[in-house]
């Protein structure tokens, strides 16, 4: 490594903000995806007044802050949000929100963060849940301590009226539970499979889910860069057509079939790639595995298979490569882990197609799904097939 790579640099600020800004739309794809299945959110805004604004049917608006904070400098206090930099502390921020917007209607107003506020005298995390289980519900200890908290609100922030402040305090959401910084993707793709069960009535395969979250993100960073405000807004209708039902129209198993076929009308790799929606090397290795059956046929054409019988494991064995390789990428598998991960499943397949008519012995069948992902061109590393 040169002088130039080596030297740490004087000063990060823009890894630094992509850090943040990357958590920020992560949070704000979440509630996109909560707008595919809570109908009582009408839309929200990116970046005007606030990190994010939720708009709810009944008129009320989620001011909503997101604060990314390095694992580094520990869990959120009381006193980090109230202490102010620049001009107003963290707190501060939205307590002008509710000066400035009351009148409009009862608002919420919420901060976000990827870490947490658990100590055991944390006084932010002792707000947190004295808030969660409301003042009515509170006994003698609870309202001290209540208002041992509030007098800090009082100390760090101007106002000139202590019922406000108190009601804003009262209604303050504070979300540090969050999934962490590494976990919200995945956490936001499981959310992601709960909606479109719902929405759609069926399971999406992984590789479908993540390209309709991607759709989501790119639907969220363009709404935080649009300078025109009807341009920061993100209705239903726009998460929606970011999720269509690819099974809807084309199942998994007939997008593998346009994307090995050999067609007059779809040639070209990129072509293929579109119309099948997969990414271009996934196209050439279903290409390969189709070559790879075709052979297979005319090798095993006087065994007891019918030719729709050894379709159809031509196309599982293919599915469950497509599969694992995917998955593999996911988990970082190295070569050998990759195979044993695949082996793992042809021996599954072939245990489930031996209960299928006519039946047949399940080492033979072992065999024969193996012959045909030994075929398979992943560019894997392995000591011997399967």
């Amino acid at each position: 490594m040169n002088q130039i790579e080596s030297i740490v640099p004087s000063e990060d600020s823009g890894a630094l903000a992509q850090f943040r800004f990357f958590y920020q739309h992560q949070y704000t794809a979440f509630w996109c995806i909560q707008m595919l299945v809570n109908d009582q959110i009408e839309y929200i805004i990116c970046e005007h007044h606030d990190d994010l604004l939720v708009r709810w049917k009944d008129g009320h608006y989620d001011f909503v802050q997101v604060k990314t904070r390095e694992e580094g400098l520990g869990e959120w206090t009381l006193a980090q949000l109230l202490q102010r930099t620049n001009k107003h502390s963290i707190i501060e921020k939205l307590y002008e929100k509710k000066c400035r917007f009351e009148d409009s209607g009862p608002h919420r107003y919420v901060l976000v963060s990827n870490m947490g506020a658990s100590g055991q005298h944390n006084d932010l995390r002792a707000l947190k849940r004295l808030n969660e289980r409301g003042c009515e519900n509170w006994n003698d200890g609870e309202r001290n301590q209540f208002e041992i908290i509030f007098e800090r609100f009082e100390q760090r922030i101007a106002h000139g009226d202590r019922d406000r402040l108190q009601e804003f305090c009262l209604s303050l959401d504070i979300r540090t539970w969050q999934p962490n910084f590494d976990s919200i993707r995945p956490y936001n793709v499981a959310e992601l499979q709960k909606a479109l069960k719902i929405v759609h009535g069926m399971d999406f395969p992984y590789p479908d889910l993540e390209r309709i979250y991607d759709a989501v993100l790119q639907t969220v960073h363009r709404a935080n860069v649009a300078q025109s405000i009807e341009g920061k807004i993100i209705r239903p209708e726009h998460i929606g057509a970011a999720v269509v039902a690819p099974a809807g129209s084309t199942s998994f198993l007939e997008r593998i079939e346009i994307a090995a076929e050999e067609s007059e009308e779809v040639t070209s790799l990129e072509s293929k790639a579109q119309a099948a929606r997969f990414d271009p090397d996934v196209i050439t290795l279903l290409m390969d595995l189709r070559a790879s059956a075709n052979a297979f046929y005319r090798k095993y054409s006087h065994f007891d298979f019918t030719r729709k019988r050894l379709q159809h494991l031509s196309l599982e064995v293919q599915r469950l490569c497509v599969q694992v390789k995917l998955e593999a990428q996911q988990k970082k598998c190295d070569g050998i882990e990759q195979w044993l991960l695949l082996g793992r499943h042809l021996q599954a397949l072939a245990i489930e197609e031996q209960a299928k008519p006519p039946p047949v012995d399940v080492n033979y069948l072992i065999g024969v799904v193996g012959d045909l992902a030994g075929k398979c061109k992943i560019g894997w590393t392995y000591h011997e097939p399967i």
